[in-house]
């Protein structure tokens, strides 16, 4: 593990904003000459996905937003920064302009990040400028692209567990619980989100965090752990005891992990499981965080499904 990281380990650091003078430089002479042809290429691929999406309507389920949003084909580009972006990805990685740039150095590189301290953010990091073309996604009227330097961009790397639940708190008016009753699933899913309408849910968004653990000895779910304010935080009483009868009465049937509510000692010894996949071999690693993918993914789904309401604090 420490010898070599798996692809999806290294794609996961590849999604973080790269600062970096010699790329300044290059774009300075290469991309700065044709930013006007670049965003006007970038525009063109937008349109067309624009024009995909809506021949795609009928087939919602291939275009879902990430598992906390509530968005719908309806309310098309709020809720679908990831869909758009990688749609324009997949255009302007074939196109000349950006095959020249990349040619001279520039970067290429489909990023997550955080936007005006206040939302995620899916865009593309082409040299020292990020290119947004999902810009309306959040305000329906905003400019649907843009291209900003890195040095004015609004934006910050996530990097830390509490600054997602921070951003998720605000972004998906929801409130944020430390997952507590499923440890086995802590260190890649350490929070439950409480939606307004009070529907339990996992707080399962992307896996950026986790994977970036993987190959850095846990160095933020660690964080996480110490962090008092945090610790404090659990669900009430009743709910815990609703989700504890649902999860033994056979109602989630195929739900992968196990209901065990825990104490911070419980929570160190699901991490020092997880260590253990540090030993495997790259390609063996690479499969298990594949399958883990497709329980998680099960799990907030059957969670969903069980529609738990938390009540109202009185």
């Amino acid at each position: 593990m420490r010898q070599a990281l798996p692809d999806i380990v290294r794609r996961a650091h590849a999604q973080q904003i790269t600062y970096c003078a010699n790329q300044r430089q290059l774009s300075h002479r290469w991309l700065d000459p044709v930013q006007d042809e670049l965003l006007a290429r970038a525009c063109a691929a937008r349109a067309a996905a624009d024009r995909e999406f809506h021949t795609l309507t009928a087939q919602a389920s291939a275009l879902e937003p990430a598992n906390i949003g509530e968005a719908t084909p309806a309310t098309y580009p709020i809720g679908f920064c990831h869909w758009i972006c990688d749609a324009v990805w997949a255009r302007l990685s074939t196109d000349v302009l950006v095959a020249r740039l990349r040619r001279h150095g520039l970067l290429w590189q489909k990023v997550f990040c955080i936007g005006e301290e206040s939302y995620f953010q899916n865009v593309i990091q082409i040299g020292d400028y990020l290119l947004d073309p999902a810009h309306d996604s959040l305000d329906g009227c905003a400019v649907p692209v843009v291209c900003t330097a890195l040095a004015t961009a609004p934006v910050e790397n996530l990097d830390s567990w509490a600054r997602y639940a921070a951003v998720a708190r605000v972004y998906y008016h929801i409130d944020v619980y430390p997952n507590r009753y499923f440890p086995l699933l802590f260190p890649l899913v350490p929070f439950l989100a409480v939606r307004s309408s009070g529907r339990l849910e996992l707080l399962y968004q992307q896996q950026l965090l986790f994977l970036l653990d993987v190959g850095e000895d846990w160095r933020r779910i660690r964080e996480l752990m110490r962090e008092e304010v945090w610790r404090a935080q659990s669900l009430p009483a009743a709910c815990v005891q609703q989700l504890g009868e649902l999860c033994h009465s056979g109602a989630f049937e195929q739900f992968p992990f196990e209901f065990r509510p825990a104490d911070d000692a419980a929570l160190v010894a699901a991490l020092q499981d997880w260590q253990q996949l540090c030993s495997l071999a790259p390609k063996a690693l690479a499969r298990t965080l594949h399958e883990l993918q497709r329980l998680v993914t099960l799990a907030a789904q059957r969670l969903r499904a069980a529609n738990i309401i938390v009540p109202a604090p009185e």
